[in-house]
């Protein structure tokens, strides 16, 4: 998964002002993220790239690149085009400042700065939202662990499109995202923490309408003898059909013959 905004062109033109870039938006922890070098109208033998990091020799060259003043490793990779393919994997969910200097000297727009997210101390539970009926509010809440600073992102996705979704709470309380069905079928639950998806998202819950549950009319029976009649959950959405006869406080017992499209 690339950074927001990767992967970014430094054009190197020959001159004496160097290359330009700029970059801006989260990485996330524990993946790779990468930048793009490109040497506009040159040859690849012409680019070197000195890496700097701590378990990474150096390759001598005039293209130096610095991710936290050396302390993460990175991988220089030629993608062709005259192109090189720079990659790292933050390993803490803190700010990554990049630094590219040529000749030695720092090139405009340097050094960035790639915030990383953490989303594994996002908790929330989905699964009271396998089966939601219509019309009526469903919601769940949401855990940030270890406080600080949250940009929380949560959107329903229902048939018909997007749904209104109210967010409320805060980053020590926690929060709760409430929405409302308003049609049978599968509603896609997203959620995003600085930008990147949550552990469990997305998140595909069910909605139902017991009202659209049409049974047939039930004649007149005699005993000893069987009574038959339909019951058509067609409309209704998915769900657990469940039917009870009783007589007298007694349990008949009942057979059920599947027809076909939820008869």
């Amino acid at each position: 998964m690339l950074v927001p905004g990767c992967p970014i062109t430094v054009i190197i033109n020959g001159g004496t002002t160097g290359p330009q870039v700029s970059l801006g938006g989260p990485g996330p922890l524990h993946m790779p993220n990468s930048l793009v070098i490109n040497h506009a109208g040159g040859r690849l033998e012409d680019i070197e790239v000195n890496v700097e990091g701590r378990w990474w020799p150096p390759v001598a060259g005039p293209l130096e690149i610095s991710i936290n003043e050396g302390e993460v490793p990175n991988h220089v990779q030629v993608v062709g085009g005259g192109r090189c393919l720079v990659s790292f994997t933050p390993e803490q969910a803190k700010p990554h400042l990049i630094d590219i200097k040529f000749n030695g000297e720092t090139v405009i727009g340097c050094p960035f700065v790639c915030s990383v997210a953490d989303t594994s101390r996002v908790l929330l539970n989905l699964t009271n939202l396998e089966l939601i009926p219509v019309n009526r509010p469903a919601s769940f809440h949401i855990t940030v662990s270890g406080g600080g600073a949250a940009e929380l992102a949560v959107s329903v996705r229902g048939p018909q499109g997007e749904l209104p979704v109210r967010v409320t709470g805060d980053i020590h309380a926690g929060f709760t995202a409430e929405f409302t069905p308003n049609h049978v079928g599968a509603h896609t639950i997203n959620v995003e923490y600085n930008g990147y998806p949550v552990q469990g998202t997305p998140f595909v819950a069910k909605s139902y309408d017991a009202t659209k549950v049409a049974v047939g009319s039930v004649s007149k029976g005699t005993v000893g003898r069987p009574v038959q009649f339909t019951v058509d959950a067609g409309d209704a959405g998915e769900g657990n059909l469940e039917i009870t006869i009783s007589a007298k406080g007694h349990n008949i017992p009942t057979q059920v013959h599947p027809q076909g499209n939820a008869k």
